[in-house]
């Protein structure tokens, strides 16, 4: 009962283009500054990822609608150039999150889109690995983050358990 009030919660607050909205902030010390609420491509990708726990997908299960219609937005928001994906400024957690789902997605469907845009965001995260093995919140990062750097290595893991080649170099550093 609660999953399923939680999927329609969720699935009643999407945005007629397939996003989610995420109010973001900044803390400074013990500040916090409100900074707006936008489009987010890594809360949609959670959201979406969230459906897929529960059997649906871009054609198939209750919240298949929302399902595509999120993958359409995660999509959209994939530079064709460089395969970052982010949305209003959103780094590099959200691109993990986003690259996640796509290979979720991909390992599900197998769709040629869905697998070009994965193969360049997977691009993205090993050309932007730190000189230690780490990824920071944005691409050009030259420290890391322990939270980010996780959630990179599972989408990495999950692109490579859907047959996208991932460098072992890139897991091991």
């Amino acid at each position: 009962t609660a999953v399923s009030k939680g999927l329609d919660f969720l699935a009643k607050r999407q945005d007629d283009n397939g996003s989610w909205h995420c109010k973001i902030g900044y803390k400074f010390g013990e500040e916090y500054q409100f900074a707006g609420e936008d489009e987010n491509v890594g809360v949609t990708a959670l959201a979406c990822i969230a459906f897929m726990a529960n059997g649906s997908f871009p054609n198939k299960g209750n919240y298949s609608k929302n399902v595509s219609a999120g993958l359409d937005f995660v999509l959209s928001c994939s530079n064709e150039m460089t395969g970052y994906i982010t949305k209003n400024g959103t780094g590099m957690y959200e691109h993990a999150f986003a690259t996640l789902f796509l290979a979720e997605i991909y390992g599900m469907t197998q769709r040629f889109d869905v697998r070009d845009k994965l193969k360049k965001a997977i691009n993205l995260i090993i050309s932007c690995q730190n000189p230690e093995g780490g990824w920071r919140y944005s691409p050009n990062g030259v420290d890391a983050d322990l939270s980010v750097t996780v959630s990179t290595l599972q989408a990495l893991r999950a692109a490579k358990n859907a047959g996208i080649k991932v460098d072992p170099k890139t897991v091991e550093k």
